[in-house]
């Protein structure tokens, strides 16, 4: 029957031939027929109001721009692929797609990454068949990893006709590469089902927990014609998320809140995905909750606000013992090399978040809610309210001001700390001055992105106010197409990306784009000519071995200083005009004509030499090997 539902759903069988081979499965015609209605809607959208639906003939291409267009798509990110011509000849008299194209499928697919990330709706990739799928691979793992709405599209390069026979650029069941990263996929096996294909991805996508979808088809569909489908409007399947927790659940929450000496608010993702930035905000204020954060993509709290605190951690310094943590919306996951909790078994956790997958997920937690943050937080903070007597808000008050205090003298003290280190004004750079530097030049609703593990020394300096894209999936390269990505869905705000040299060199290309269509992102590129994050934590995981690294100060892994990379040549190679500074001094005037250009409507780079921070900063060791010597040696 299973077969026989496909086929029919793929336009394969008439409604004849499905009745015909129901019968000889053993079902009655009454049965048949039963099962036949129950799929009308699919095939006919008959459920679905007129003003929403309309039958389209044409080519497989055109069903499939026109089905982008009803599912609200405005930007088409590409890498040409000669499968995909059949779309590209619909592309020609549909200027509503705007194709967006990056010469290569990393920087490309990072790119539709950051424009979901910062419009909050799922963009649409599509690449040139498994030999570009190879190439977004990386970042599919990224959006998998920050539940990313996404449609990577990949064509089989295979006509439908010779699939199977191992043609040229052919891979057997590729879709199945997809599948670790994906939340659906599907391959057409016709060109009507195409348009419903592309429904499914984007309600997919678009439906919490959120995350990536693969679609694929056989190049020469997107060619046949005349074909006839019904193009649906996307709203018509649309989910609600507005999932509110019970009653009973919310008034247990608020009384351990209330009851709480000392609890924490810990905010993630959610926050920002459902836009309940505020509501966070008037939870802490309303009790007094010190804030924390963990392993975050987003700017889920006010950085600069007194009450917050920064990364959670078992062991900090304030407020001492937690008895009660609050956590909104973070998936609560495991960091680092060698794991190790987050929790002590002393606290008492309540866990709230849409995505039940991880909820509860590896710390046991006293209280659990399925809620929409918005919707939870909108009926935890009435709740609340209603519990506060006299005692208990002069209680808060002390609370706020203690709080208040530690924030406080911890950011004068880093500040200052900061601007009496004896190596503020040397030469190369403190990565830290540098942060410093571009915090004086963020506009107010600027948008930070950042790919740099040097950048968090920004938090001795929080990026006041200001929104904050980064990523936890930790494939490299994403950072130049992240920020171009941000800009095509924020055109209104200034977008700063702040990368490492490490992080630059894997996706480049992105630049190019930005120049072709006028995409102004500042570029700041904090160069210290090595992999200076994982020099570190490998000294240290090799320390729990033989210690040779340690030992020596040889590290063979981490030095890009020889040669020097050049990078904002690189990025002049792009036609992204670009300047080299070295001296603290030249810091504010080059940040200033990057500002300039941007305002302009020009992307921009500036790249900065940075000093190296860790172990054996001032001495970096690498062993050249001259391979030409030793074959000369040979000879």
């Amino acid at each position: 029957m299973r077969e026989l539902v496909m086929r029919y759903l793929n336009h394969d069988l008439s409604r004849r031939s499905f009745l015909k081979g129901m019968a000889a499965a053993g079902f009655t015609l009454g049965a048949a027929e039963s099962v036949l209605r129950s799929l009308s809607p699919y095939v006919h959208a008959q459920d679905i109001p007129k003003q929403k639906v309309k039958l389209f003939e044409g080519t497989g291409g055109e069903l499939l721009a026109e089905q982008l267009m009803a599912s609200g798509v405005e930007y088409v990110f590409g890498n040409s692929g000669t499968g995909d011509s059949g779309f590209y000849e619909a592309l020609v008299d549909r200027p509503q797609l705007k194709y967006i194209m990056v010469p290569h499928e990393g920087p490309l697919s990072a790119m539709a990454m950051g424009y979901a990330k910062a419009s909050r709706k799922p963009s649409y990739l599509c690449v040139a068949g498994m030999v570009g799928m190879a190439n977004f691979m990386g970042n599919l793992y990224n959006a998998s990893k920050d539940q990313t709405p996404m449609v990577f599209c990949a064509y089989k390069r295979e006509s439908s006709w010779s699939s199977g026979r191992d043609v040229h650029e052919e891979v057997f069941d590729q879709e199945i590469l997809a599948e670790p990263f994906t939340q659906w996929r599907w391959v057409a096996k016709r060109s009507a089902m195409i348009p419903e294909m592309v429904r499914r991805a984007f309600k997919v996508a678009a439906t919490p927990p959120f995350g990536p979808t693969y679609i694929s088809y056989n190049s020469d569909l997107l060619l046949e014609h005349p074909i006839k489908a019904a193009i649906i409007d996307q709203s018509a399947f649309s989910v609600s998320a507005h999932v509110r927790p019970r009653q009973r659940d919310v008034e247990r929450a608020a009384k351990m809140l209330v009851e709480a000496e000392s609890p924490v608010l810990l905010v993630g993702d959610e926050i920002y995905k459902f836009e309940a930035f505020e509501k966070a905000v008037q939870l802490a204020e309303l009790l007094a909750l010190p804030v924390t954060t963990y392993r975050s993509c987003f700017e889920n709290f006010p950085a600069d606000h007194a009450l917050f605190l920064g990364n959670f951690s078992a062991k900090m310094r304030y407020p001492g013992k937690i008895d009660v943590v609050l956590n909104v919306g973070n998936r609560l996951h495991e960091g680092g090399s060698r794991g190790g909790g987050i929790f002590p078994e002393t606290i008492r956790l309540i866990d709230m978040r849409l995505d039940t997958r991880h909820l509860v997920d590896t710390y046991p937690a006293e209280l659990a809610m399925v809620a929409n943050p918005h919707e939870g937080l909108g009926d935890l903070i009435p709740a609340i309210q209603s519990s506060l007597t006299p005692a208990l808000k002069a209680k808060i008050k002390e609370r706020f001001e203690n709080t208040k205090a530690f924030t406080t003298k911890l950011r004068e003290s880093r500040i200052q700390t900061q601007l009496k280190n004896p190596r503020w004004n040397a030469v190369p750079i403190l990565p830290q001055r540098l942060a410093y530097e571009v915090n004086q030049v963020l506009e107010k609703d600027a948008i930070v992105v950042n790919e740099s593990g040097s950048t968090f020394s920004m938090r001795f300096d929080p990026v006041n106010g200001k929104d904050r894209i980064g990523n936890i999936g930790a494939h490299l390269g994403k950072g130049v197409g992240t920020a171009a990505g941000v800009k095509l869905a924020k055109p209104n705000n200034q977008v700063v990306l702040l990368v490492g040299d490490g992080s630059f060199v894997f996706g480049p290309q992105a630049l190019w784009t930005m120049a072709r269509y006028d995409i102004p992102v500042l570029a700041v590129i904090f160069n210290n000519y090595s992999y200076n994050g994982v020099k570190d934590r490998s000294i240290e995981l090799g320390a729990t071995a033989k210690g040779r690294m340690r030992d020596t100060g040889r590290v063979p892994h981490d030095w890009l200083g020889d040669p020097k990379m050049q990078l904002a040549k690189v990025a002049e190679g792009f036609g992204v005009k670009g300047e080299f500074v070295q001296d603290p001094k030249d810091i504010q005037l080059a940040l200033k004509r990057g500002i300039d250009a941007t305002r302009d409507g020009r992307p921009y780079v500036v790249e900065v030499a940075v000093a190296r921070s860790g172990a054996f900063a001032d001495n970096p060791w690498h062993q050249r090997i001259s391979l030409a010597a030793e074959r000369t040696k040979k000879v």
